[in-house]
């Protein structure tokens, strides 16, 4: 059987000292009696206690980039591998664990993510990094398809519908009909780019994700 945990309370052999001893101790656990209200003595507790910002917090204002992705109502609603494409995008590296998000890096994601005020060319430029993170020019296709599929995994699939039915797909058979995918498969990122910029592809497709 547990024992019920007990409050202590001054013996009737306590002596003298060790009871007032006890009192203090009370008294520094629990600082104000029943007669007065908690939210007054609270206060009192807390006057004076702010927090002193040190030289060095005033020269970092970054936010590690977990606590940004976990939140930020920039990244809510986006699946982790979108979060993670979006940022790395942005030139921040999500593989160092200390990474940390910037005051212009936030800025820029903002307007881009959630604002909707970035210029045409600053989301056609995102977009080719989103699809091309290592500037290789010509995407492989298993890495294209993933890509397509982290973007717009979810949206516009009916129930029942198989993997060769998804938007994604769809949008991947739309591209290769307007000749930005290689015989391989693979993503030409300069025709994808020109693409992007004539409106022979449509980029708000690609924003609508974003948001």
């Amino acid at each position: 059987m547990t024992t019920p945990a007990t409050v202590a309370t001054p013996a009737s052999g306590t002596s003298a000292a060790e009871a007032a001893a006890l009192a203090t101790r009370m008294k520094e656990l629990l600082p104000f009696t029943h007669e007065v209200k908690m939210s007054i003595a609270s206060k009192h507790m807390h006057k004076g206690q702010g927090h002193k910002l040190e030289p060095s917090d005033l020269e970092d204002f970054r936010v590690p980039v977990k606590t940004f992705k976990e939140y930020s109502s920039v990244m809510k609603g986006l699946n982790q591998e979108c979060q993670n494409s979006f940022l790395s995008a942005m030139g921040i590296d999500i593989s160092y664990t200390k990474c940390k998000v910037s005051w212009d890096q936030f800025i820029s994601i903002y307007c881009l993510l959630k604002l909707g005020t970035a210029t045409p060319q600053d989301y056609i430029d995102f977009m080719c990094k989103v699809m091309d993170p290592f500037n290789a020019g010509k995407v492989p296709q298993e890495q294209f398809e993933e890509t397509l599929h982290s973007l717009f995994k979810g949206q516009f699939k009916l129930q029942g519908e198989d993997d060769e039915n998804n938007m994604s797909a769809d949008i991947r058979r739309d591209l290769a009909e307007k000749g930005l995918v290689t015989s391989l498969g693979q993503l030409d990122i300069e025709k994808f780019r020109a693409g992007l910029a004539s409106g022979l592809v449509d980029i708000n497709i690609f924003k609508s994700v974003m948001k």
